[in-house]
């Protein structure tokens, strides 16, 4: 059994996936695997997955579904996965030679902590090295600009599952990391071993579009924001965005309200939220 799951959700990207496969026949340690959800592509990457078969370079697991979304792939992937670890690379990534090494040896090192973080698309410097802390200190404490690349125990991974709301495909990657964040720490090592592009079609050139085309799972996401908020202020603010976003899904706002009441939601944002909704969803649609 390998130790560690490279993990790949994709949709459409055969353009982009050799790069990251040359990315994994270059690594300088063999113990991992490469766990692919294809989410429904219709270009040629199964007849790509069924070349990289051929080759017997390294050893992949290549599963395709019907379109469902990110979330759905991870949800899958996470059952499906046999390694110890997990970690998320998109098909438009690519790892850097000492990648599975580098996360693996730091893994010895790991004490309590159920996995490793490691900087990508850094705009500064200030990510800590070797530190035991929850990756919400990155950005609070420590004031880090940028994105992660995180491996975690898989266990840990399969017991947060992305919500699934019917009839959509999206809920942003944060909704299941502040999950996790909550009970445990990684270790933060400041080595960026993962490296990419934002594409024009992906989620983060489309973020707005795609949160109009999923209001239900984003509200789901604000209530869990509302739950988690550090000071009354941030309660506040989050409990608008839930109600105008539970509003935009097509629930009543006070049946949202009565809700989220259980997680803290604060009734003083309602009338904000009624007055801001309909600007809001304008501004949205106008992106």
């Amino acid at each position: 059994m390998k130790q560690l799951c490279i993990f790949t959700p994709t949709y459409n990207r055969e353009h982009t996936l050799k790069r990251l496969y040359e990315s994994l026949k270059k690594q300088t340690d063999s113990r991992f695997y490469w766990l692919v959800v294809d989410d429904g592509s219709t270009d040629g990457t199964q007849s790509l997955f069924d070349s990289f078969a051929k080759e017997s370079a390294i050893e992949i697991e290549y599963i395709k579904v019907a379109n469902g979304g990110k979330q759905r792939a991870c949800n899958l992937a996470a059952e499906k996965c046999t390694s110890e670890l997990f970690m998320c690379v998109d098909s438009d990534d690519y790892l850097t030679p000492d990648a599975v090494h580098f996360i693996l040896t730091a893994w010895q090192n790991a004490g309590d902590a159920i996995g490793i973080a490691t900087p990508q698309f850094a705009r500064n410097n200030q990510f800590p090295s070797k530190t035991e802390a929850k990756l919400s200190s990155l950005y609070k404490q420590y004031g880090y600009k940028g994105e992660t690349c995180i491996a975690t125990l898989t266990s840990v991974v399969r017991s947060h599952p992305f919500y699934i709301a019917e009839g959509e495909n999206f809920i942003p990657e944060v909704y299941q990391f502040d999950q996790i964040d909550r009970k445990y720490s990684h270790l933060l090592c400041n080595r960026e071993i993962c490296k990419g592009e934002y594409l024009p079609d992906g989620y983060s050139a489309n973020y707005k579009r795609i949160l109009l085309k999923n209001p239900r799972s984003y509200a789901v996401y604000k209530k869990q924001c509302i739950e988690f908020s550090d000071t009354l202020m941030q309660r506040f603010k989050e409990s608008i965005l839930y109600l105008m976003w539970s509003k935009i899904a097509g629930d009543s706002i006070l049946y949202a309200l009565k809700k989220a009441r259980t997680v803290g939601a604060i009734s003083a944002a309602l009338p904000l939220a009624v007055a801001l909704e309909p600007l809001f969803k304008k501004y949205m649609n106008s992106i």
